[in-house]
């Protein structure tokens, strides 16, 4: 018994989502892991966004078919509806999550350069004001 070719998307799921990590970190001169969020790489501030949310769009998309190859795998292992409809729930609503992602990363510049946050250093344990230009 053959497993369904929708299933392969979702082995492609895991391969897309860190590809994108290495390739836009090295798109990014200065991003750091450790120190910035994943979700900075496909901000307007970053080098190549649309290559970061672009990967995150067809991450999103393996996601949703590879969800239907894990309902079509499970009923022919002779598993329930039910049963086999849980775990595809979850994945196609993790799928669309991230692809609701994809569009959520861009921010305007106007309201980047007037947008203010406060950070904790997690080295110095200080409390200290992000702003567009210096911090």
């Amino acid at each position: 018994m053959t497993p369904p070719k929708a299933l392969h998307a979702a082995i492609a799921v895991f391969f897309l989502y860190w590809g994108n990590l290495v390739l836009s970190s090295l798109l990014n001169p200065g991003y750091s892991n450790m120190r910035q969020q994943v979700s900075e790489l496909g901000a307007n501030a970053a080098s190549h966004p649309m290559i970061f949310n672009g990967l995150i769009l067809a991450t999103g998309v393996a996601q949703l078919v590879g969800a239907c190859g894990y309902y079509q795998a499970l009923r022919r292992l002779a598993v329930g509806p039910s049963l086999s409809g849980l775990p595809a729930l979850v994945l196609t609503l993790f799928g669309v999550a991230v692809l609701m992602s994809s569009r959520s990363n861009s921010v305007p510049a106007a309201s980047r350069e007037s947008q203010r946050c406060l950070s904790m250093d997690p080295y110095t344990q200080e409390s200290r004001i992000i702003a567009g230009s210096s911090t």
